[in-house]
Order: C-alpha cells, then sequence, then structure tokens
C-alpha cells in the first residue's frame, strides 16, 4: 500500500512539473497572405491559459529569414515580434507556436487583438486585418494576418 502511495505521489508531482499533458501538445501556425516588403510585425495573440499553455514559438516557412522574439510572460497572452532586412513576401505560415493541451476535449480561441505591421523600405505603417483561429479538440482554424 506504502509504495502504491508513492507512486501516486510521484505521478502527482510530476504532472505539477510538467504539465498534465493532458491532451498532447499541438503546433498551431500564424499566417499572413499578401505580405509584400514587410519589414517587421508585431502581433498580440490571446488565449485561454487554462486550456492551453505555450511550449514553443519558431520562425517557419514565409519568416524562416527573420528575427523572432516573443514573450509569454503573461498567461493568455503571447506577445510576438518579427523583423527582416530583407522583407517578407508572399503568403504562409510565419510563426508556429507549440501548445501544451491541458484539458482534452477543450476550446481555446486565438484571437489577435492586435498586429502593427511596418514596410521594409519605408518603415510606414502598413494596414492589416485579420482573421481569429481557433482550437477545438485537436481541431485548428489559425489565426490569419492579411496585408
Amino acid at each position: 500500500m506504502r509504495k502504491l502511495l508513492s507512486l501516486l505521489n510521484i505521478i502527482a508531482a510530476s504532472a505539477l512539473l510538467f504539465g498534465c499533458g493532458c491532451g498532447g501538445e499541438i503546433n498551431i501556425p500564424i499566417e499572413v497572405q499578401n505580405a509584400h516588403d514587410l519589414g517587421s510585425l508585431q502581433i498580440e495573440l490571446y488565449y485561454e491559459a487554462d486550456v492551453i499553455e505555450i511550449v514553443e514559438v519558431k520562425a517557419e516557412d514565409i519568416g524562416e529569414n527573420a528575427l523572432l522574439e516573443f514573450n509569454a510572460d503573461n498567461p493568455g497572452l503571447l506577445v510576438i515580434g518579427i523583423a527582416d532586412s530583407s522583407g517578407i513576401n508572399g503568403s504562409g505560415s510565419i510563426v508556429s507556436i507549440s501548445f501544451d493541451v491541458l484539458e482534452k476535449d477543450s476550446v481555446s480561441s486565438l484571437t489577435i487583438k492586435n498586429a502593427t505591421a511596418h514596410d521594409v523600405n519605408t518603415l510606414v505603417d502598413l494596414p492589416t486585418s485579420f482573421t481569429q483561429g481557433n482550437f477545438a479538440s485537436g481541431d485548428v482554424s489559425p489565426p490569419i494576418i492579411s496585408f
């Protein structure tokens, strides 16, 4: 009986230290459409921190040569900064975010509340519009930023 209790304590402590991993890990891209001479982009992405937890943020296809910085210190808010001195052009995934799914069969909106972009040559603000994303029990519709 003591061995069983010890084993249960170890499992519980591991879940606290490493997250429960109830639903595994999922990668969600942020996509851009029709970028032209995009020199920098700052994104504020909101998500449900009790449902998913950030593991990693990395540059993807269209942003693979860009400098990437992010701040995930506030649960539920991810701030991403991307800069490319050559300019980003085209459409595709600019970053990918790996999340640990904390609750199986859960739902989280992926809401971009602000996206600020600048032209690589003139530094002028570029107009943006965005489509919100969603995560629902493993199905993903990524957020999209259009120029």
